[in-house]
């Protein structure tokens, strides 16, 4: 087994000895795309992409991985979320790789690329050039330009590949991300939350490749110009899940709950402790404070133009010192917005529950009966 520092040597010399040779890499060379499932940490649960290159006549088998990132990286975690944070090409040797996904029960499917030698030749020599320190950054976007996309399209520039479109009924970009996050209710709540109308168009053939698993099928259909298809071989390296098993969001079946409660203390005018009200629009409004931030304040796209913001007032954080009479008006007004926005904002059933509930308590907010109770 070589080391992941010979590896690096080997790829010097083969680029020293054969700068003016009929081919860089030998006839034995090939290259092919790994797709590994989803892991156990959050930054792992959609997968991932890396493009293997193994020539056997020197012993060269490097895997190029587009998702590194550091967290030595001054200001990490500010630049992480205002969307400046940088991913960087690195490269390792596959047995190391191997182990690694092995150890952590992931699935991993290799599929052989039908290239030519000349056309593995200018992959191998764009994987290397990239690799440079000065090549190695790029900025990362979670749907245009990550360590999947970057595959497609450095195997696309040198192969002429034909991409399949998509059915006309494709799914959307937000129903795409759904299934990796399926056994985690939290995470598939907050991703409904801070998505924004970006992500709920029917995704491309281009678009859908962002996700690992289809950017493998889309290689399985794909062809190159002159007809070779683009997928000469496939098999399973490690077995694994594709997907998470889905468990019930008992968080969203809870807001339900909630808002039948609510409307049957509206409808019999029922007491309803005050403290309770003011934690649930007091917690809204830190949510739309959220929202209004990454929408604004940050260079993420996907979670621009958040309608969720029409039921997610910041304002309900002020509202308390106004006159009763204004804050009458604005409890009215809103729950008259909420209701609408329960039946306009597309793909948003995941918080028809709340949008109820807020709009159940905005009408006793300062209503006769509470400040008879005060």
């Amino acid at each position: 087994m070589i080391s992941r520092w010979l590896a690096g040597l080997l790829a010097a010399i083969v680029l020293l000895t054969n700068a003016s040779a009929a081919h860089v890499l030998s006839d034995e060379a090939t290259a092919a795309l790994w797709t590994v499932g989803p892991g156990d940490e959050l930054y792992a649960a959609f997968g991932h992409s890396a493009l293997r290159i193994t020539d056997p006549v020197i012993g060269f088998d490097r895997i190029y991985n587009f998702g590194t990132f550091d967290f030595a990286t001054p200001n990490f975690y500010l630049k992480f979320i205002h969307g400046d944070l940088d991913y960087y090409l690195t490269a390792a040797i596959a047995p190391e790789i191997i182990e690694e996904y092995r150890d952590h029960h992931q699935l991993v499917v290799e599929q052989q690329l039908n290239l030519t030698p000349a056309e593995l030749d200018q992959l191998f020599l764009a994987m290397e050039s990239n690799l440079q320190p000065g090549n190695a950054a790029y900025r990362y976007d979670f749907v245009r330009d990550n360590c999947t996309t970057r595959i497609r399209d450095a195997v696309a520039k040198v192969a002429k590949v034909q991409w399949q479109p998509l059915a006309s009924n494709s799914p959307t970009l937000r129903e795409m991300v759904q299934p990796y996050v399926a056994d985690r209710p939290a995470i598939q709540t907050g991703i409904n939350l801070l998505f924004g109308a970006n992500m709920d168009h029917p995704a491309t053939s281009q678009e859908a490749m962002f996700l690992p698993e289809d950017m493998k099928l889309a290689f399985d259909r794909a062809t190159i110009n002159d007809g070779r298809r683009l997928v000469r071989s496939t098999q399973i390296l490690l077995d694994g899940p594709k997907l998470p098993a889905p468990v019930t969001n008992w968080l969203v079946l809870g807001t339900y709950l909630a808002a039948v409660l609510a409307m049957v203390a509206l409808i019999r005018n029922s007491r309803w402790p005050l403290w309770l009200d003011v934690i649930l629009f007091i917690l809204t409004a830190l949510i739309g404070c959220a929202i209004a931030f990454v929408w604004f304040g940050t260079r993420h796209w996907v979670l621009h133009d958040n309608w969720n913001l029409l039921w997610a007032w910041p304002t309900h954080l002020i509202i308390w010192f106004f006159p009763q009479r204004i804050r009458r008006k604005y409890w009215i007004a809103y729950a008259v917005f909420v209701l609408a926005a329960a039946l306009w904002i597309p793909l948003q059933l995941t918080f028809v529950g709340v949008k109820l509930l807020l709009a159940f308590r905005a009408l006793k907010m300062d209503a006769p009966s509470r400040t008879n109770q005060r």
